[in-house]
């Protein structure tokens, strides 16, 4: 960050601290995706902030966004984020920024800048066939009927992952008992990074907490003679809130 006009955006103590998010089974639009929901989070508290406490917010939204706008996705996730963030700055109006960053209902202003201008309703159009309501309903309805549901940050559903995670173990268990001289000790790390995200996402169905629980009591990946596993305390507090919420349907947690 030395020589960095920028670097008041961020603390300088993040020079030391250790890079996450970049093994095997990431999301292959990870960081753009942290980008895109930092963003979000920024114009946010930019519309909250104390009068003369805006300027901090401005400088931080405006670095986040040159990232994101220096991305080439590799998904329809990381391609949707960024088409929503160049067509809220070409429109560069009130109801675009709540309409299509934050997901707000269509205004009439917008939709009439939508209908007149060609190549930003043609924006808009191909916004909407990759990321538009039916998309998010089919996703919806896939955790209604108990499916397991993605988790973002790997591109795999809870039970996918899952099962990825006990194969990569299970192949590194085989590869040891033939006591090969070349370990594969990659296959272990990858199987935790995926553990990990398991572990730390929320489950939204059955299926998902179900797949969490394989995890938690797996002789090898699991809690068994007392192992301490990375993320089993975010793993349980989140099956709890989980199984609070299908005994009590109305409740929040």
């Amino acid at each position: 960050m030395a020589g960095s006009e920028n670097t008041t955006t961020l603390p300088g103590c993040i020079n030391g601290l250790p890079k996450r998010g970049t093994g095997p089974g990431i999301h292959p639009d990870a960081e753009l995706l942290f980008a895109w929901d930092a963003f979000t989070d920024a114009v946010t508290a930019y519309q909250c902030a104390l009068d003369g406490e805006e300027g901090l917010y401005e400088e931080i939204t405006f670095n986040l966004g040159l990232r994101i706008e220096a991305f080439r996705p590799k998904t329809m996730d990381g391609m949707a984020r960024q088409l929503r963030y160049l067509l809220t700055k070409y429109i560069d109006c009130e109801d675009a920024w709540e309409v299509i960053v934050f997901g707000g209902n269509m205004t009439s202003g917008l939709k009439e800048i939508l209908d007149n201008v060609h190549h930003v309703g043609m924006l808009w159009r191909m916004l909407e066939s990759i990321d538009g309501p039916a998309e998010r309903i089919a996703r919806a309805a896939t955790g209604r009927n108990g499916g397991s549901t993605l988790i973002p940050a790997l591109g795999m559903t809870f039970a996918d992952a899952s099962a990825k995670v006990l194969a990569l173990l299970g192949d590194h268990q085989a590869a040891a008992e033939a006591r090969t001289d070349d370990p594969p000790d990659h296959l272990v790390v990858e199987a935790c990074e995926i553990r990990r995200a398991v572990f730390t996402a929320p489950p939204r169905t059955p299926a998902d907490a179900l797949a969490v629980l394989n995890l938690l009591a797996d002789d090898g990946a699991g809690l068994t003679d007392g192992r301490w596993v990375e993320g089993q305390e975010t793993a349980v507090t989140l099956l709890r809130d989980f199984m609070a919420r299908q005994v009590a349907p109305d409740q929040r947690v």
